[in-house]
């Protein structure tokens, strides 16, 4: 019998999903090249103009866990579809906006559809592989191949962006939603069940159990995620920060520059699939963390005088950890997590993502005036306690196996 993974219908579906999750940083990224002109449009200042990105930020956010909520309490399928709706609308309307402001909550809408996809969309695939028969709830292979689908639409965004911009205006980056919004929901209703009448409905149970996600070991998986996102974003937001400054680099190198990390973490979700299935969720989690203290260690050696190559390698190395962290943290996510609150968890893990990339303007603010030495030793130290404390969990795993063998 075929696995699972390789069956063209559960190909199709896991395709489906990551379609729908590519539109979140798909509009993170683009919107983040085409801010000259659309404040060139509208005549804002610099400054104003980056609410774009931080309304969009902050209500992903929140957008991310009421979309796992509801999904739990609604269905996904639903709560899917409706974000994809959302979605191409917002960018439809977005398009035609005459004003900044309605173009600002506009982006805050875009942000709440774009949050249905990874919370509703895994928890879909996670009672489809419960239906295959695979024995175990969610494939790694399946979350791997959508982690790869939104390393590649983050990559891909400056890119088309650029593209977009110069060839049909700032509009063209709201109206490419439409397609790919469309094209998703559609595949969604064609490839997964209707929801039940009264899907995961949990409003009568204990209050305890309605916590649950808050607890134990999710709340951990949250913790840990954070932390990896804060060293991550903040070598992907300072480099650049310091390597105009330093080496005077334009926006067409500096996107070239920051491509690699990027590049990095989606080929390296392969890899951390085969070493979760090969060695577990502790060695992959433990590699991820390791990483991170060796990039932020390159990070802290340059100075004016390095050569551009340590700079890069540090961020390939970055990329490459963040892609192992997030892949073994979203499978033990999976072990952990109820299956009646599973997409509330998944809600949850991806707001940690957008929490850790707030904390790192904390450590960005630390210091880069002359060199990133200050800045790279305490992201690092933030890297030595994640690998510390997946060392730790992976210790406890394996002691509790030991036990229960005994």
């Amino acid at each position: 019998m075929k696995s699972p993974s390789t069956r063209p219908s559960a190909l199709t579906a896991v395709s489906t999903v990551a379609l729908a999750a590519m539109l979140s940083p798909l509009n993170t990224s683009m919107m983040a090249v085409a801010l000259p002109e659309v404040q060139r449009e509208f005549g804002t200042s610099a400054s104003a103009s980056t609410w774009l990105l931080t309304v969009f930020a902050v209500a992903a956010a929140v957008g991310h866990p009421l979309a796992g909520y509801l999904a739990d309490r609604l269905g996904s399928r639903r709560v899917l579809v409706t974000g994809l709706v959302v979605t191409g609308l917002g960018g439809l309307a977005a398009a035609c906006v005459p004003t900044f402001l309605l173009l600002v909550v506009l982006r805050a809408v875009q942000a709440i559809g774009t949050s249905a996809a990874f919370p509703a969309g895994i928890s879909l695939l996670r009672m489809l592989d419960a239906q295959e028969g695979s024995g175990r709830p969610l494939s790694a292979a399946w979350l791997g191949a959508v982690a790869m689908s939104n390393n590649l639409a983050a990559a891909l965004g400056p890119i088309l962006s650029g593209a977009f911009v110069a060839t049909f205006g700032w509009p063209a980056i709201f109206l490419a939603n439409l397609p790919i919004a469309t094209a998703a929901a559609i595949l969604v209703l064609r490839q997964f069940p209707a929801d039940h009448a009264n899907p995961g409905r949990n409003g009568d149970a204990p209050v305890g159990d309605r916590f649950a996600t808050l607890r134990g070991p999710l709340l951990s998986v949250y913790a840990r995620f954070a932390a990896a996102c804060t060293v991550f974003f903040t070598g992907f937001f300072a480099l650049p920060l310091w390597l105009i400054r330093w080496y005077g680099l334009g926006a067409v190198e500096m996107g070239a520059m920051m491509l690699p990390m990027v590049i990095a973490s989606a080929l390296t979700t392969p890899i951390a699939v085969r070493i979760v299935s090969l060695s577990g969720v502790g060695a992959t989690s433990i590699l991820g963390a390791g990483g991170f203290c060796i990039g932020m260690g390159l990070l802290a050696t340059v100075d004016a005088q390095s050569s551009l190559v340590v700079p890069l390698t540090a961020m390939v190395t970055l990329g490459a950890s963040l892609a192992l962290s997030n892949l073994g943290l979203q499978v033990e996510l999976r072990d952990v997590a109820s299956p009646s609150q599973f997409a509330t968890a998944a809600g949850l893990f991806q707001a940690a993502r957008f929490m850790g990339a707030s904390l790192r303007a904390g450590l960005v603010g630390i210091t880069i005036a002359d060199d990133l030495l200050g800045l790279g030793v305490t992201a690092g130290f933030v890297g030595l306690a994640l690998l510390v404390w997946a060392a730790s969990r992976s210790h406890a795993r394996v002691g509790g196996t030991c036990e229960r063998h005994s």
